[in-house]
């Protein structure tokens, strides 16, 4: 299947001293923000205000009770080595304990653990590009980031968005907004639209996909594990932080939703 890049811009961090703030120009090859705006934020800091830890600027290592929790070292997202920076997960909306199948729009996700790829504000990934920890964050999508925005999705909202006779299913853009219980989610420079599903807490549940072998997380026998189609270096972590959903759901994202998704049964086949 071929990959539709809605949006691919080149990207080049800003070398400056600890004490003064970041500014990079998109429009000269910087690293842009979400939304399109041209990164400007605090040194060692997230345009959000989420303080990081090391890198190239050396930020200061934060510890309780500056940082409640301490500053916790990021990992590369494939090799899970040492980055040398790091982030004050206690500024972050969710503490960083929400796991990348469930981000809510305007999110990515950093590799907090070897085993947790967890939802962060965009703005932490891009402040993060710029510490020049470039191989830690994914998009929600779980595409290897690379500082480009987030898309505007614009055009008409694909299938309508919703199954016929089921919930608002594809979000963003022109689509009408998720009902009180679930977050849209997965949006990124591939997937210019996002999905509703199911908030933290409720009956949302992850899947792993081991393709043509099974599934090591499995869904209930009603669902299908949707994975969402990614660059074939990034499949891998696609199929480790699918998302249970019905089958019908599933068969409508991979029919209707521009960048595509994959469809996975119980014995890990594309339904």
């Amino acid at each position: 299947m071929e990959l539709l890049r809605v949006v691919s811009v080149g990207c080049a961090a800003a070398a400056l001293g600890c004490g003064g703030d970041v500014h990079v120009d998109a429009g000269s090859g910087g690293s842009p923000a979400a939304g399109g705006a041209a990164s400007t934020h605090p040194a060692c800091e997230s345009m959000d205000g989420i303080r990081l830890c090391g890198g190239k600027l050396n930020c200061k290592w934060l510890t309780a009770p500056e940082c409640p929790g301490n500053c916790i070292e990021v990992l590369d997202r494939d090799d899970v080595a040492p980055s040398g920076s790091g982030v004050c997960f206690s500024d972050a909306a969710a503490k960083g304990a929400t796991q990348c199948f469930e981000c809510q729009d305007g999110e990515a996700c950093v590799q907090r653990t070897s085993n947790q790829l967890v939802c962060v504000e965009a703005a932490v990934c891009s402040a993060l590009w710029d510490l020049g920890a470039r191989g830690v964050c994914r998009y929600a999508d779980k595409e290897s980031y690379d500082g480009s925005p987030l898309p505007i999705a614009n055009q008409t909202c694909p299938g309508g968005g919703m199954p016929s006779g089921g919930y608002q299913f594809i979000c963003g853009g022109s689509c009408a907004p998720c009902g009180a219980t679930y977050r849209c989610s997965g949006r990124s420079p591939l997937h210019p639209f996002g999905l509703c599903v199911p908030q933290p807490g409720s009956y949302g549940k992850s899947c792993r996909v081991v393709p043509g072998k099974g599934m090591d997380l499995p869904c209930s026998w009603t669902e299908s594990c949707l994975v969402y189609d990614v660059p074939k270096q990034d499949a891998h972590a696609a199929q480790n932080y699918g998302i249970c959903l019905g089958f019908d759901y599933c068969q409508f994202a991979k029919q209707y939703l521009p960048g595509g998704v994959r469809c996975y049964d119980e014995k890990g086949n594309i339904e």
